[in-house]
């Protein structure tokens, strides 16, 4: 299967690895880790942060965390999996 490259795609590897990391994550490091131009990324947190998904960490200048909508979306998710489908989703992330 091929991995086609789409702005939606993009959004999810830049959500991904904001949840993945274990705290702020600066525009600077993202920009490096999910190979994306900062202009592009900056534009993606911007809409991100209106909706609420991500939100810039007071503590760091131009430091990223996930937002409360992302973090509701997450847990809504992993409400409506049965057990199986749990076990199989936290092996792939952990």
């Amino acid at each position: 299967m091929t991995i086609v490259d789409t702005p939606t795609l993009r959004a999810f590897a830049l959500l991904e690895h904001l949840v993945k990391a274990e705290g702020p994550v600066s525009l600077a490091d993202i920009a490096q880790d999910v190979d994306l131009p900062k202009p592009s990324l900056h534009r993606m947190l911007a809409s991100l942060e209106a909706g609420g998904r991500v939100i810039r960490d007071p503590g760091h200048k131009n430091a990223y965390v996930i937002g409360p909508r992302l973090a509701q979306l997450g847990l809504g998710a992993v409400s409506v999996l049965s057990c199986t489908q749990a076990r199989g989703v936290c092996g792939t992330l952990f």
